[in-house]
């Protein structure tokens, strides 16, 4: 299934991606109100960031399923699936990122830079249309030329 190296670094990717977020996920919901309450956050607010946390780690584990399938999938040249990837990766690292360094340090100025990992992901989803319309438009033109139309 996985013989191309851009499909094992994708999964690769993907499975750090999820491991990671399953980690920031627990470390979330059972550590991170007791720090911030501990940092001396009024309720209110610890209910804010750790909800931004948890949007984090949820919006990277969904993104971590997209990059397995992507690892998997059997259209597209190597080299656009590769940067597919890597956008998402990095879109994940910004956006995610951004949430967890908020929650955490309680210093709202990284939501700044959130929009731009949200900008990013946009963009690979946008590539996985292109790919698949790409792959759609090669077996149409496939099935012409073998004068069989799907």
């Amino acid at each position: 299934m996985l013989e191309d190296s851009a499909s094992q670094r994708i999964l690769i990717y993907g499975a750090i991606l999820g491991a990671t977020g399953v980690a920031f996920g627990a470390i979330g919901a059972h550590f991170l109100p007791e720090y911030l309450a501990n940092q001396g956050m009024q309720p209110d607010l610890v209910e804010k960031r750790t909800g931004q946390f948890d949007i984090g780690a949820r919006y990277q584990l969904v993104h971590a399923v997209v990059l397995v399938a992507l690892a998997g999938l059997p259209v597209g040249p190597s080299v656009i699936r590769r940067w597919i990837g890597r956008l998402f990766v990095v879109g994940t690292v910004i956006f995610s990122g951004s949430l967890y360094a908020i929650a955490i340090t309680n210093i709202s100025k990284f939501g700044l830079i959130t929009p731009l990992g949200g900008l990013t992901w946009i963009s690979a989803w946008c590539g996985l249309i292109w790919i698949a319309r790409e792959g759609r438009r090669k077996e149409k033109r496939f099935h012409q030329i073998r004068g069989r139309m799907p």
